[in-house]
Parts: C-alpha cells; sequence; structure tokens
C-alpha cells in the first residue's frame, strides 16, 4: 500500500461552502404536487448520496470520486477532499480518459475534424425544427457564441457545451471546462501516481455515431434553451455536486416540465433512455472488467468518473457490489 503523507482534509458539504449561481434549482419551475413526485422518484436512486467512496475485496480497495465535467472556484473544497482522500492513498488513477489520452483527443479533432462535424456539410439548421433552433440561436447570441459554429457540430457536442450557455459561468474562462477530471490530472502528477484510461479515447464519439442521426437531433429539439431553464438546470448540478447528493440529477431528464414546449414527453423519455443507456449504463459496464484488470496489477486503486456513472442499479458502485466488493461512502 503507498503510504500518503497529504493531511485528510475534511470532505464539506454546500452548508460550509459558497452555494453556486445563488442556489437557483429547476425544481422552483414545479408544481409542489409535483416537486413530491420527483423527490420521491430521487429518493429510490441507491448510492446517491456521496461522492466519495470505497470498495473493499480481500486486500484490493478502489477508492472512487463522482466529478463534474466543468470547474468553478465553489468546487475547490470537494477537489481538494478528492485529492487527500481518494487519489493520495492509491498507487494508479483511473479516469475516463487518461490526462495523456484526453490530449490525444485534441490531436484527432485538429487531424479529422468529421469526428465533432455533421457529415455532408450539413447544418442544424437543416434538420432541426425551425422554432427549436431559433430558440438555441438566440441563446447561442445571447452568449456570444458563434451560431455558424455550432450549427456545424454533431448534436451531441452542442449538448455537451449547453453548460456554456449558462449566465452561471464565465466563458472567457478556460478553466471552466477543464473540470474537477483535471484537477485529478494535475494531483496525480504531483503525486507521481500513473493515469491510465477507462476506455479508448474514441469511444464516447463511436457511442454517439451509433445513435441514429434523427434520435440525435431529437436530444436536441426537445431541450429548453429558456435561459432561466438553462442557469436553473447549471445551478441545480453543481449545488447538488456540493451537497454530495445527486439523487435529482438522476431524474432530470424524466421532468417534463424542463422540456421544451412542443416536445412529447413520452418521445422524450424514449430518447433520453436510449442516450442513457449508451453514455452511462454501456460505458459503466464496459469499466468494470478494465477495473477488475488492474486490481491484478496494484492494490490499492483511485478511479475518477463523472458523478452520473456512480449511482443506480447500472452504476459503477451498484456493479462492483454484485461482483463482490463491499461498498461504503467516505464520510
Amino acid at each position: 500500500m503507498k503510504r500518503f503523507l497529504l493531511p485528510t482534509i475534511a470532505i464539506l458539504t454546500a452548508t460550509q461552502a459558497d452555494a453556486f449561481c445563488g442556489e437557483m434549482s429547476f425544481m422552483e419551475f414545479l408544481s409542489p404536487e409535483r416537486q413530491a413526485e420527483v423527490q420521491a422518484k430521487a429518493a429510490d436512486v441507491i448510492n446517491a448520496q456521496g461522492l466519495f467512496w470505497t470498495a473493499t475485496r480481500g486486500e484490493d480497495t478502489l477508492y472512487i470520486a463522482g466529478s463534474v465535467h466543468i470547474y468553478t472556484p465553489e468546487l475547490d473544497p470537494l477537489i481538494d477532499a478528492m485529492v487527500s482522500e481518494v487519489i493520495a492513498p492509491t498507487e494508479v488513477l483511473l479516469t475516463e480518459a487518461s490526462a495523456e489520452d484526453f490530449a490525444k483527443v485534441n490531436q484527432m479533432l485538429a487531424a479529422d475534424p468529421s469526428l465533432i462535424l455533421l457529415p455532408d456539410n450539413k447544418t442544424l439548421i437543416d434538420l432541426m425544427d425551425p422554432v427549436a433552433w431559433s430558440a438555441l440561436h438566440e441563446v447561442l447570441r445571447n452568449r456570444g457564441i458563434p451560431a455558424f459554429t455550432v450549427g456545424r457540430l454533431k448534436p451531441f457536442m452542442v449538448a455537451t457545451q449547453l453548460s456554456l450557455m449558462s449566465e452561471c459561468i464565465n466563458v472567457q474562462d478556460p478553466a471552466t471546462m477543464e473540470g474537477v477530471d483535471h484537477s485529478a490530472f494535475l494531483a496525480a502528477q504531483e503525486l507521481d501516481i500513473p493515469n491510465k484510461s477507462l476506455e479508448a479515447p474514441t469511444t464516447i464519439f463511436e457511442l454517439m455515431d451509433s445513435m441514429p442521426l434523427d434520435d440525435q437531433i431529437a436530444t436536441l429539439e426537445i431541450a429548453n434553451f429558456h435561459p432561466e431553464i438553462i442557469n436553473a438546470t447549471l445551478s441545480t448540478m453543481v449545488n447538488a455536486y456540493l451537497d454530495q447528493d445527486i439523487s435529482l440529477l438522476m431524474v432530470a431528464d424524466t421532468i417534463p416540465e424542463l422540456l421544451a414546449p412542443y416536445a412529447d414527453p413520452d418521445e422524450a423519455d424514449r430518447i433520453m433512455a436510449a442516450q442513457n443507456d449508451l453514455l452511462l449504463d454501456k460505458r459503466n459496464h464496459n469499466w468494470i472488467p478494465v477495473i477488475e484488470a488492474e486490481t491484478a496489477k496494484y492494490d490499492d486503486i483511485s478511479i475518477v468518473v463523472g458523478a452520473a456513472h456512480l449511482p443506480g442499479d447500472e452504476g459503477i458502485l451498484n456493479l462492483l457490489a454484485e461482483n463482490g466488493w463491499s461498498i461504503a461512502r467516505i464520510e
């Protein structure tokens, strides 16, 4: 076992750290009755309270942290806790993509823009419902983001950048989109801990390309681009992370009130279920054999992945438990 010298830093909650963006919440857009229904559904999500966990089996210990793929200064106390409680005690760090592979992605995109651009010179304005494109165009214009550039991107690339459209963050700050993951990379480097990828750097592109283009377009068409909804959604995400309770986020995509006014809730459920299966469940299952293989080489392993990958029946915590690991939250 690697001995670590950093002092243990208490894991802080949002009551101890600053709230983000005035602590807005998308729950404000729901009636009291709907709020109760949503909260009841969220309460059924297993392993949704807590960002830092251990999994033990025999002499092996996994130290697991949920990350968020943006950065804002309010996250610093949790980043410090992640470093001291999860990364520092270990011999290797596993992330969705290692720092090296993350850099390779940027090189790949420069060499082959087709990975993120719509085929055959198509644009979103050609493919999206005119009302939906108009709403997206308006929020892009208000945030100073070039619509002509975004219009050439594949829908999943636009979806990943929705947080850029929130007034709660500074899009001029390069650190904003580096996310908590970047802090994990830096910590591993400073502690001389090797960093490995859980999947190939092209995986996310291949998975999204496997989704029919019509369904990809539909993921944007059902999105509500009203500025207040965008701000509240990002605020809910970050403050839930600060609270270490991401249960509400696990059911957010089933809340009709957060969809575009003209969206069909049943069609939205189908689209979001398909996307979650690709981007969460499928990847979670694929990562388990990778994690298991690393236990043949290391006794103490840290794993830092998006927080949404941890909870639920198909989350990596439950999948590990099904493989005989004992799961415990780091309090």
